[in-house]
């Protein structure tokens, strides 16, 4: 993983990319429209917890009928970890763009994610 300040592809299907900018602060884009800066420090760890969820991933014991993978068996540095949290952070914001509800209202089950409030499935 490059951490400099230059943007890298994190997702080609989508032109999705991203940037390093300083310890827990990031920038990721999509299709060069939606841009935003993640810091993770606003995000409670509760928060980033379900935003890893979300995608199969935990930063603690993987909870077995979600077949979570913990971060920590595929990444060994702290920047690592934070990358993919603040990439997960910014994929759910992405789609919150059309639900109204908080991030922290998504619910993760075997049937995969969706809004608690009003059913909307992402």
């Amino acid at each position: 993983m490059d951490f400099t300040s230059q943007w890298v592809v994190t997702d080609p299907s989508t032109n999705q990319m991203g940037r390093f900018i300083s310890s827990g602060l990031y920038e990721f884009k999509e299709d060069n429209i939606a841009q935003r800066i993640i810091d993770l420090s606003k995000f409670k760890s509760g928060t980033i917890d379900k935003a890893l969820s979300a995608f199969g991933y935990s930063l603690r014991e993987p909870i077995a009928f979600r077949k979570e993978i913990n971060l920590w068996d595929i990444y060994k540095t702290q920047k690592e970890v934070d990358w993919i949290c603040a990439e997960c952070l910014f994929e759910l914001e992405m789609a919150a763009d059309f639900c109204p509800h908080p991030i922290d209202s998504r619910v993760n089950t075997h049937r995969g994610v969706h809004c608690g409030d009003c059913g909307k499935r992402f």
